[in-house]
C-alpha cells in the first residue's frame, strides 16, 4: 500500500510537472490561470484531460456517475474555468437541485443501463473529448449501451474497483476498450480505476501524452 501511494503521488508529481513546464514554454497566456486551478477529482482525474490537450477551451464531455456536482467530481473545474460542455448522468435525484444550484452545464436522473446514448454532445466528427464512468459493478454493462462505432472519446478515465472485486470487471474493461482502439496510458490508478486514450484523436506530441507512454507506468 505504501509503495502504492508513493508511486501514485510521484505520477501526479510528473503531470503536474510536465504540464506546468508545457504552460511556461508554449502557453505562456494561461499559466497564471491554470496555476489557481484546483482539482475536485478524487485522484486528479480532471486533470488528465486538461493537460492532455493542452487546457482545451470549449471541450465536451459525457459523465456516467456523477453524484455531487463539485465534491469528488471530474468535471466541475472544466465546466467552471475551461467552459467545458457535456452532460452528467446520475441514478440520484437527490443530487439535481444542488447541481442546478452550482452547475450550467445539465444534470440527467436517469438509470445509465437505461439512457439513451444515440445522441451525445460532440464536434462535428463525431468525437467527444472526455468520457468518465463510475457506475458501480456495471461498468461492462454501461460500455455496451454506449455507441462506440459512432463516437470516439480522446480521454477516458474509468473505475473497476479492483481493489473490492479483482479482476472480474477490469477485465471485460479492458477487453472492450482495447477492443475498440483505445490505449491503457495509466492501469489501476490508485487500484480503482484505469485511464485511456484514442491514439487517432489524441495528440501524441503533447508533452504529457509522450511522458506518461514513455514511462508505461506500473499498476500503482
Amino acid at each position: 500500500m505504501v509503495k502504492r501511494n508513493i508511486a501514485y503521488f510521484a505520477t501526479i508529481c510528473l503531470i503536474v510537472t510536465a504540464a506546468v513546464i508545457f504552460v511556461m514554454c508554449e502557453k505562456k497566456s494561461v499559466q497564471h490561470k491554470v496555476q489557481h486551478v484546483p482539482s475536485s477529482s478524487q485522484a486528479a482525474q480532471d486533470l488528465l484531460p486538461l493537460t492532455l490537450l493542452d487546457y482545451k477551451k470549449n471541450g465536451i464531455y459525457l459523465e456516467i456517475g456523477c453524484s455531487d456536482p463539485e465534491k469528488i467530481n471530474n468535471t466541475f473545474i472544466l465546466e467552471k474555468y475551461f467552459n467545458w460542455t457535456g452532460i452528467s448522468i446520475d441514478i440520484d435525484p437527490k443530487f439535481k437541485d444542488i447541481w442546478n444550484q452550482k452547475r450550467s452545464n445539465p444534470i440527467v436522473i436517469a438509470d445509465a443501463l437505461e439512457y439513451d446514448y444515440s445522441i451525445l454532445p460532440c464536434d462535428d466528427d463525431s468525437i467527444i473529448d472526455y468520457l468518465t464512468l463510475d457506475i458501480d459493478e456495471k461498468y461492462v454493462d454501461v460500455l455496451n449501451r454506449i455507441p462506440f462505432d459512432k463516437y470516439k472519446f480522446r480521454v477516458i478515465t474509468i473505475e473497476h474497483d479492483a481493489y473490492r472485486y479483482g479482476n472480474i470487471y477490469r477485465d471485460g474493461e479492458r477487453e472492450f476498450l482495447k477492443r475498440h482502439g483505445y490505449q491503457l496510458l495509466c492501469g489501476d490508478v490508485r487500484n480503482f480505476e484505469d485511464w485511456w486514450v484514442h491514439p487517432d484523436v489524441i495528440d501524441k506530441n503533447n508533452h504529457v501524452y509522450k511522458l506518461l507512454n514513455t514511462l508505461s507506468l506500473p499498476s500503482w
